[in-house]
């Protein structure tokens, strides 16, 4: 019996952080776009991510073939964090969208299905993922020739912070002066009540 070929652009991911995960629900995140679901992944930029890399390599081979000098300017799904460094746990991050109008299956370390009810699949756990490197766009599209992932499965490692999508009252507010440290606002003349306490209907 033949071996089966191995796809090269499929990759297992090394650990990653979750963002916006749109897993149990598909989400269109443009007007007349198709709805997709989708996660963002990211990634210490220390992280080796060879692996994802030679997936893309496979791609771009499978659509355009081994020949470097033919291929054109494509976009990477690679993208710096820094660059969106207010968005919460993005900032020294590499991070990749992974999308796919099939739903992908969610699991815990166990392999048992993971629901959106129980709230175990969140913005800021850590997980592993199924991806497939694919190419788009070019000629007869209207879109600019490029690399993205499909995302096919999805395992929960581990806990972490939850990504609250909320600011702080430190970064939002600056202190007010009520004027509660002017000693000028504080009567110390004890005599004037000194004798309405008495009177006073509690």
């Amino acid at each position: 019996m033949a071996e089966k070929k191995k796809d090269r652009q499929r990759v297992i991911t090394p650990l990653a952080r979750v963002s916006f995960p749109n897993v149990f629900k598909a989400r269109a995140f443009e007007k007349d776009k198709e709805p997709k679901f989708s996660c963002t992944l990211l990634f210490p930029k220390n992280t080796d991510l060879t692996p994802l890399k030679k997936a893309v390599t496979a791609a771009i081979v499978e659509k355009y073939g081994p020949d470097k000098e033919k291929w054109p300017k494509l976009r990477r799904p690679f993208n710096d964090g820094d660059e969106k460094a207010d968005l919460e746990g993005y900032a020294g991050m590499i991070y990749v969208t992974a999308s796919n109008k099939f739903k992908p299956e969610v699991v815990d370390q166990k392999m048992r299905p993971i629901s959106e009810e129980s709230g175990k699949f969140y913005a800021g756990c850590y997980a592993l993922f199924s991806l497939r490197a694919f190419c788009y766009g070019g000629k007869g599209t209207p879109y600019k020739p490029g690399v993205s992932f499909s995302l096919d499965a999805v395992q929960k490692h581990s806990d972490g912070e939850p990504f609250s999508g909320r600011l702080g009252a430190s970064e939002v507010f600056s202190e007010i002066d009520s004027g509660e440290d002017d000693e000028s606002n504080y009567d110390d003349d004890s005599d004037d009540s000194s004798d309405d306490d008495e009177d006073t209907d509690w």
